[in-house]
């Protein structure tokens, strides 16, 4: 008798989400709050440089494709993830599985100078695929965000936030800012850290460079994945994305995977990036003088 009272209790139990009689559920955040903490959270992983404290492996996958998405080339890279002058860079170890001829070694020397001289110059050594999905305030100033709901990455529950280009004129600082003004997508925040958990998007109008000239891109879509690691710090573990579109007179049809791994805490932090970090900011509504 007494074991199926407890069996009644445990499925009552079950029945109200794990809650005693007469408890309200624990109060959900605010879709404000939400942003506020995943923004605050964004910022200071800017100014204490967590990316920069710590150099790890990217393995990368390219796929060349025919007009049916099917796969006419693979190729393979592993890279060292480093940074220079506080800028990051990805250094080539191997290719479809072998260590870099001499030729390759050279053209990379070449490359990593290119880099380092571009870097003196303009001090911003930012490509597209330097460019990881950070939530901060040049990423609040670019988007309308909206809480949907709740749902589940890894194993662990996270707010669901869509997100969708503001109107008007958008920033412009780097090439892919272009796309970035014209996709729209979800995002997943951890809610236990309010750090980026999964991010999907896609471009919803085709974007043209140098007035089509240089070239445009119809298509894209993708996925990233952030998971834990050491520190309580989240690092990116795994990226897909496709491109569809034009590079002048040559067409580009691509499908890139990227996974990271050895998360390896550098020797010494290096130093700060010269470009300047905002300072956490609240999510209210601005005026139309400050957009």
């Amino acid at each position: 008798m007494r074991r199926s009272i407890y069996v009644v209790v445990l499925l009552a139990w079950t029945a109200t989400g794990g809650r005693l009689w007469g408890q309200d559920p624990a109060p959900q955040p605010s879709e404000k709050e939400v942003l506020s903490r995943a923004l605050e959270r964004g910022l200071a992983r800017e100014q204490q440089g967590v990316d920069r404290r710590y150099t790890h492996r990217l393995h990368r996958v390219v796929e060349k494709l025919d007009r049916d998405a099917r796969p006419v080339r693979v190729e393979k890279f592993l890279y060292q993830v480093v940074y220079i002058d506080g800028m990051r860079y990805e250094r080539l170890l191997e290719k479809d599985g072998k260590p870099l001829g001499k030729r390759e070694q050279e053209a990379e020397r070449r490359k990593e100078e290119a880099f380092r001289r571009r870097l003196q110059r303009d001090g911003d050594g930012d490509s597209l695929n330097a460019r990881v999905f950070r939530f901060n305030r040049d990423l609040v100033d670019r988007y309308r965000f909206r809480l949907t709901g709740t749902g589940e990455v890894n194993g662990r529950q996270a707010f669901v936030v869509s997100f969708e280009p503001k109107s008007g004129k958008l920033p412009v600082r780097h090439r892919v800012d272009r796309a970035l003004n014209n996709s729209k997508g979800r995002v997943w925040l951890d809610q236990e850290s309010y750090d980026i958990a999964r991010v999907e998007f896609r471009m919803f109008r085709t974007t043209r460079f140098g007035w089509g000239i240089l070239g445009s891109i119809s298509h894209v879509e993708g996925v990233l994945e952030c998971r834990e690691g050491k520190g309580g710090n989240w690092f990116p573990s795994f990226f897909r994305i496709y491109l569809k579109g034009r590079v002048l007179f040559r067409s580009m049809h691509t499908r890139r995977t990227s996974r990271w791994s050895e998360f390896e805490p550098v020797a010494e932090a290096p130093p700060q990036s010269s470009r300047v970090i905002s300072r956490p900011e609240s999510l209210r509504p601005r005026s139309r003088a400050d957009r």
